[in-house]
């Protein structure tokens, strides 16, 4: 074998090995970027928990119930605890709309985030306390919560106790009997 030969053997195994170390930079990449999305995903559901850990909470609820109703006999203290909570939420959303815009946030989880701004914007006090926080809000997402904000105008809050109750009703007549 001449030395040419081991020259050109030599470089097959040089590129084929740069081939193979491309792929695995791929793999990994790939496997990194999944990694952050999980992470991503985790935080999210680590904050919503921790908001409704703070929404039930003994000495907030009572606030929060009054606070989402308008209730007039509400506390200069307690209004602005609820308007603390209120930022708290709206700025999670704002983040993730951020996220959106910038491809982090996948749709399917976005319109999950849509849907729970929905449920709230039907009540007036959220409501109201979004008029108040909206001029800090980034531009395009103050025009997004003004739209949820018409639409929850249009809607009347639920009566999740009655709905609950009725749901609850189907099911126990769905049992089979003894």
């Amino acid at each position: 074998m001449t030395l040419a030969e081991i020259s050109d053997i030599a470089q097959m195994i040089a590129a084929l090995a740069v081939v193979v170390s491309i792929i695995y930079l791929a793999i990994q990449t790939r496997q990194a970027a999944r990694s952050a999305k999980a992470a991503v995903h985790e935080n999210r559901i680590g904050t919503i928990l921790g908001h409704i850990d703070n929404m039930i909470a003994s000495d907030f609820y009572p606030v929060w119930r009054k606070g989402t109703q308008a209730a007039p006999d509400m506390s200069d203290d307690d209004v602005e605890k609820f308007m603390l909570f209120v930022a708290g939420l709206v700025l999670v959303w704002e983040e993730r709309f951020r996220q959106k815009r910038e491809g982090t946030l996948d749709e399917d989880r976005w319109l999950s985030t849509e849907r729970t701004i929905s449920r709230f914007t039907v009540f007036p006090g959220f409501r109201g306390m979004l008029a108040l926080l909206r001029p800090g809000f980034d531009p395009d997402f103050g025009e997004l919560m003004d739209e949820h904000i018409a639409r929850g105008r249009a809607a009347p809050p639920p009566d999740r106790a009655a709905a609950w109750r009725a749901a609850a009703s189907k099911e126990l007549a769905a049992e089979p009997g003894p």
